[in-house]
């Protein structure tokens, strides 16, 4: 991040582009109070097809197809015919599936960047297979299916396409209720979904915030929300102390 400011013509060069548009710049950097600023004398607009935006954006070190290879042979291990149907059906969903290899897990909490959300739901899915080894009468499948959907709204809910923000639908309704919906919507599709499973599901989605304050409609009341509650938010909060600390070691110290 660097200062910039126009000097000259503001007025005619603002209206060469907008908010978030990707542009070419003419200037001279000078130093200004400890720092440096640009003084702009050109602003040209990119054309979006020349922009590869993964070089703009934060991202995730690894490949999203790579992840997301790892991702589907999680759901291909899942013993549970019915949770592995409706699973595969998000998987198999062409938007869906692009989109969740570039989600962020959030704007700027944890996991802020490209492909940062299928990294979450990776690394909780890793989580559970050792607390399932620690803990009896789990049920595991279910466990991973909330693990893998608990924050599947967020595809919708943030935009991405060239800074992250939220979108209109994910302002107006938020991740936890557009995520009840696409689950709603691929139910559809398997009738012979057990409705209890899908009941308890649901609840992971829910209450995986924990706490009516933190935006849970409600508060984890199964064995697997509770587990899946306490590894979101392990994961979130260290993954952004692990940032805070990498940022630190960048610093160049005086």
């Amino acid at each position: 991040e660097m200062e910039a400011r126009v000097w000259d013509d503001a007025e005619d060069l603002s209206r060469k582009f907008g908010r978030n548009d990707f542009v070419k710049i003419k200037g001279s950097a000078i130093a200004y109070q400890g720092g440096l600023q640009l003084n702009i004398s050109e602003i040209t607009k990119i054309d979006e097809e020349k922009i590869e935006v993964r070089d703009f954006l934060p991202a995730s070190r690894r490949e999203p197809d790579e992840m997301m290879i790892e991702l589907e042979s999680i759901v291909a291990g899942i013993k549970n015919n019915p949770i592995r149907k409706l699973l595969s059906a998000f998987l198999e969903d062409a938007e869906i599936k692009n989109l969740l290899k570039l989600a962020p897990a959030a704007k700027s909490m944890h996991h802020p960047y490209l492909g940062g959300l299928l990294e979450h739901v990776l690394s909780l899915c890793g989580l559970i297979e050792g607390v399932t080894k620690h803990y009896q009468n789990i049920n595991k499948d279910l466990l991973l299916a909330g693990a893998i959907l608990h924050d599947i709204g967020k595809i919708y809910e943030l935009k991405f396409e060239r800074a992250f923000d939220y979108s209109d639908e994910g302002r107006l309704l938020g991740h936890i209720t557009i995520g009840i919906g696409m689950i709603d919507k691929k139910l559809e599709n398997i009738p012979d979904f057990p409705q209890e499973a899908a009941m308890l599901l649901k609840h992971m989605l829910l209450s995986h915030h924990g706490h009516l304050e933190f935006g849970s409609p409600k508060r984890p009341k199964t064995v697997e929300a509770v587990i899946l509650y306490y590894l979101d938010d392990m994961d979130s909060k260290v993954q952004s102390l692990q940032t805070l600390i990498e940022k630190e070691k960048e610093i160049p110290s005086n």
